[in-house]
């Protein structure tokens, strides 16, 4: 797998978030300064009519939540945010913009040689 995404897959498998919340996360929704990591799920990129766009907050209340990042994923986020410090998203995709998940089970996790 491409090494931009084993903080992806690390960030999915410990906090078990959904495609649609970790794709949509953005740098603002990350506390890793202080003593303990924290990630806010605030928004998702949920798949409506063949298109995908941001919506923040979730469908309900119960969809915001904190979840706290063991020590050696707060830093695996650090510095994979190092690498893509101008980006809109925590994970962008290659050229910009929010990865789609289509395209990255296709090309990344399951593709064909």
């Amino acid at each position: 797998m491409d090494h931009r995404y084993g903080t992806l897959v690390y960030v999915s498998a410990y906090l078990g978030s959904r495609w649609e919340k970790v794709s949509a996360l953005k740098p603002r929704d990350l506390e890793l300064a202080g003593p303990i990591g924290i990630v806010h799920v605030r928004g998702t990129l949920p798949r409506s009519d063949g298109r995908i766009s941001y919506r923040p907050y979730g469908k309900t209340a119960s969809a915001r939540r904190s979840l706290k990042v063991p020590e050696f994923l707060r830093q695996a986020l650090k510095f994979h945010l190092a690498g893509h410090s101008n980006a809109n998203w925590v994970f962008p995709a290659p050229q910009g913009g929010f990865l789609r998940g289509d395209n990255f089970r296709t090309r990344s996790w399951t593709p064909r040689d």
